[in-house]
């Protein structure tokens, strides 16, 4: 899930999809990037880092991406905030991408 920052019970402009990844599957629109990045970070949203030299503006228009559910048997509940979408995408790549 992603959305722009502000706190709500349901933010406004959330935005969902379900990934599954052994096989990659779900309403993700890009399970075998998406599932690529996570191998790579080992499931930590925090670890992921796709285009580290990716130019953003110094905009601040907060995005939260959120994930939810299991990662080689253990379950996941991580969320991370990012200065604006530029930010969020240059991180997460095709995980958050829908």
């Amino acid at each position: 899930m992603k959305h722009d920052g502000t706190y709500r019970a349901v933010p406004s402009e959330a935005s969902f999809a379900l990934l599954t990844c052994n096989p990659p599957g779900g309403t993700h629109p890009t399970t075998q990037a998406a599932c690529g990045l996570l191998r790579e970070a080992k499931g930590d949203i925090h670890k992921l880092n796709k285009s580290p030299n990716q130019i953003c503006t110094k905009q601040y228009r907060p995005v939260t991406v959120h994930a939810y559910g299991h990662w080689h048997g253990r379950t996941v509940h991580q969320w991370k905030t990012f200065a604006n979408a530029c930010e969020a995408e240059a991180a997460t790549g095709e995980v958050f991408t829908f």
